[in-house]
């Protein structure tokens, strides 16, 4: 009995803990209301032909919130784009490579697709655990994400739960909000303490890797019916063989697109060294929506 007790008010606690992240927590959280509202945009999108207004998702992690000025970027692709922007902090290359798989059973129909990393975010074979497994995992991917990972069978299961719970599946992003609000500029001084400049990329190990990543997106953009363009932003001294990287991209026929590389944005248009300031994302916006209209 008293372990059938233990068990009940075990049960008890996580349905609550549940019942709170999707009523109070999850929509208290700016970032959240973001993700959720921006999802549900992307999964809207419809494929217009002719002389209907054609859609494009723009996808990417905290480059692209930083980076991109969307009211100025839809201004200048209309009245023949609709732009719907997807940002999930954290992100790299398989986040996105699964992440575009589930919108696309979900019911995400855009004409154009464009992914927006850094050469090192594409390179990278990690996911965002939790946090990817419930909002860009589909369950029936789990295995080939844990293989493509080297996941432990123990981080797999717990992905497996955060799919379906939502307070399993953001409770690393509540725990960092709440150390947030208890210690304001937390986050901005751990990020400048443990960054450190990168060494430059081998492009002869990072080669095979980067040309297996542009067939893998070119054959989901090919079964999935969308047009598929990957752009490289500015990302301080971590992105300095932007042009080397993208000529191994274009040779498997991915559309890549530089329009500002790392080494031409002075520091002075930095926030941090990574991402750009506001004068930066004006100057990058500008160059983006002029190479994404002779592009598209």
């Amino acid at each position: 009995m008293p372990s059938v007790l233990l068990l009940a008010g075990l049960v008890a606690m996580l349905a609550g803990a549940e019942a709170a992240a999707r009523a109070v927590l999850s929509p208290s959280s700016r970032i959240q209301q973001r993700v959720t509202n921006e999802l549900d945009g992307a999964r809207s999108l419809r494929a217009g032909s002719g002389s209907r207004e054609k859609s494009v998702l723009i996808a990417g992690n905290s480059l692209l919130l930083a980076g991109v000025e969307m009211d100025r970027l839809r201004s200048a692709l209309q009245p023949d784009w609709r732009c719907q922007r997807l940002v999930i902090e954290s992100t790299t290359y398989l986040d996105w490579l699964y992440g575009l798989r589930r919108l696309h059973r979900e019911g995400a129909r855009p004409n154009v697709v464009v992914l927006m990393l850094s050469t090192r975010h594409f390179l990278e074979s990690a996911v965002r655990q939790d946090y990817f497994a419930h909002y860009l995992m589909g369950i029936e991917d789990l295995p080939a994400v844990a293989m493509a990972t080297e996941m432990h069978p123990t981080v797999a299961t717990g992905m497996s739960l955060a799919h379906y719970s939502l307070f399993y599946g953001i409770r690393s992003e509540l725990r960092r909000t709440l150390l947030g609000n208890l210690f304001p500029g937390l986050e901005r001084l751990t990020g400048l303490l443990t960054r450190r400049k990168r060494m430059a990329l081998d492009l002869e190990k990072v080669k095979p890797v980067a040309e297996e990543r542009a067939r893998e997106l070119e054959q989901l953009s090919r079964s999935d019916g969308y047009r598929l363009v990957v752009v490289l932003p500015p990302a301080g001294d971590e992105d300095l063989q932007q042009p080397e990287v993208a000529d191994l991209l274009r040779r498997q026929g991915l559309t890549v697109l530089v329009p500002v590389s790392s080494q031409d944005v002075p520091k002075t248009q930095y926030s941090d060294g990574f991402h750009l300031n506001n004068e930066g994302a004006r100057v990058f916006t500008d160059r983006l929506a002029h190479e994404l209209k002779g592009a598209l």
